[in-house]
């Protein structure tokens, strides 16, 4: 017999979050941030890491990525943790699975800089995998689950 309950053991739920960035044609690197929010009720979320597709890239375009958090309602940010630098982007392939395991909480954003090294401005697109503790729902009240 466990020494657990079933209610001891964590359900999680995946929540897939897309993000789109344009970065211009430029000699310096430009960057899009992606601020973590969800709702209240989700008490542990954890986040897995990301895939990512940039359209009109060229051979020798560059990403880096790294989180920040703020200490005074965003007119501070500092670096908690880079995790990826230099980190070459293929043209016309989409680059899956960049696992960086790690606890969002509301307050933490998601920096890309992307370096643009073509003659062409770049759609970047970014898929994270998120997953939180798994939402119950009492269904004899006919209770609906909370939007995200």
């Amino acid at each position: 017999m466990s020494q657990f309950s079933t209610s001891d053991v964590p359900l999680l739920d995946f929540r897939g979050e897309g993000v789109k960035f344009s970065f211009p044609v430029q000699e310096a690197s430009s960057k899009g941030y992606y601020n973590f929010s969800h709702e209240p009720s989700a008490v542990k979320i954890s986040f897995f890491g990301v895939s990512l597709y940039a359209w009109n890239s060229s051979l020798g375009d560059t990403v880096t990525m790294w989180t920040e958090y703020t200490i005074d309602g965003g007119a501070t940010w500092l670096r908690y943790k880079k995790f990826a630098k230099n980190f070459n982007v293929f043209p016309k392939v989409e680059m899956k699975d960049i696992l960086f395991p790690t606890t969002p909480t509301n307050g933490v954003r998601l920096v890309i800089e992307y370096t643009n090294t073509g003659t062409a401005p770049v759609d970047f697109f970014l898929n994270l995998y998120n997953f939180v503790d798994q939402q119950t729902i009492d269904l004899m009240v006919a209770q609906q689950g909370a939007d995200w």
